[in-house]
């Protein structure tokens, strides 16, 4: 065994060919790491806390894709109710943990931190009415605890769509958004749409937003 003499100061690689031996003579076990208890005692092996790392840790991710679904061009919140089935495309849609995914929620197992956003394509697509249109949608994220779905305060409208006005053919925007909540456990995440301005009527059953939309939540602690 190799002894150091008290203050000793290395200034070349140190090279451990066997075991750190703690303060209580123990090699401490596979995966351990070796902490301080302050200058009075001699440091020792401990094991890492579940939920902060290596096997013990549990993580939720969700993520959902959507089918084409058609917006509703009411002024008033309507919930998003055509999401991808996650056992239908587990190349774009896949679930990481014990919560669960149907239509139109993501509904977390735990209570935590979660990152949560959406990425929305939206078109129109009614080739034969190409006049001036002038409409936005507005997107919010809503948390539903078991009392309802309540909004989160940060609604997404910037998705002007103009149209064909002027030959420009502008019939396509989008919609993003991420944000960190606090979520208690079985809490239910959704999306709701309203028009903010423009049309509606007629043109308003060919808004839609595309295959390539998507809604996820990453729990991050």
């Amino acid at each position: 065994m190799a002894l150091l003499k008290p203050n000793s100061i290395i200034n070349d690689d140190l090279i451990l060919q066997g075991p750190i031996i703690d303060g209580n003579g123990s090699k401490g076990s596979n995966g351990q790491y070796l902490t301080s208890n302050g200058s009075s005692s001699a440091p020792t092996w401990q094991n890492f806390p579940s939920g902060s790392g290596g096997s013990n840790e549990t993580t939720e991710c969700y993520k959902v894709n959507l089918l084409q679904t058609t917006l509703n061009t009411s002024t008033s919140q309507n919930q998003l109710t055509s999401w991808l089935n996650t056992t239908v495309d587990n190349e774009v849609s896949f679930t990481l943990g014990s919560g669960t995914v149907d239509a139109d929620h993501i509904k977390v197992s735990s209570a935590g931190r979660y990152l949560v956003g959406f990425n929305l394509d939206i078109n129109y697509t009614d080739t034969t009415n190409t006049g001036t249109l002038r409409t936005i949608f507005g997107f919010e994220i809503t948390v539903n605890t078991g009392s309802g779905d309540n909004v989160t305060g940060h609604e997404v409208s910037n998705t002007y769509i103009r149209g064909g006005s002027n030959d420009d053919d502008h019939f396509n925007s989008s919609a993003n958004h991420s944000t960190i909540l606090n979520l208690p456990d079985g809490a239910e995440l959704a999306i709701k749409t309203r028009r903010c301005s423009g049309s509606s009527g007629s043109n308003g059953g060919v808004f839609r937003l595309s295959t390539n939309s998507n809604f996820f939540a990453l729990k991050i602690n």
